[in-house]
């Protein structure tokens, strides 16, 4: 890996945009499965709850790693546009695995992400230091909502909860 390269991914990892609202949701690897994404409790932001969700990709032998908005009933929020990172922690080193995305998220929709977060080999291995000793891992998570699309106007939004 040239030393340009190497510069370029710290510079990212260090001085990233992604400045926001900040949590941590751990996994536990047995957990994880091929068939469906194991997803975190809600986050709420700015009254919108937000998940982190993880799945085993045998076909691409990777890690992938998404975020959601679920369904909101007490905001009249059509989408909103969410700048946001996700960080795979290793806990025995300073090799994280950071991934930055922007992404207009509609509340209930589909997910966004990266399948091939990090090669399943590399991230199972209690060696490489983002599994500990009790079979748990954490992503840590950045999000900055940009902007929001309301269905309703705040006086309809009101009109309609009386």
């Amino acid at each position: 890996m040239s030393e340009e390269f190497k510069k370029k991914i710290f510079k990212r990892e260090n001085e990233s945009e992604v400045k926001g609202s900040v949590f941590t949701t751990s996994f536990k690897l047995n957990e994880v499965s091929q068939n469906d994404a194991v997803w975190s409790d809600d986050y709420m932001i700015q009254g919108l709850p937000f998940c982190v969700g993880v799945k085993h990709f045998p076909d691409k032998m990777s890690l992938g790693i998404f975020l959601a908005v679920k369904s909101v009933k007490l905001k009249p929020v059509k989408s909103c546009k969410v700048r946001f990172r996700l960080k795979l922690l290793n806990k025995i080193s300073n090799k994280s695995v950071t991934q930055e995305f922007e992404f207009i998220f509609k509340p209930g929709g589909i997910g966004y992400g990266y399948h091939s977060f990090i090669n399943w080999y590399r991230f199972k291995d209690s060696l490489k230091g983002f599994v500990d000793k009790k079979n748990k891992f954490s992503v840590q998570t950045t999000i900055k909502i940009i902007n929001t699309e309301n269905t309703l106007t705040p006086l309809q939004h009101k009109l309609k909860l009386k």
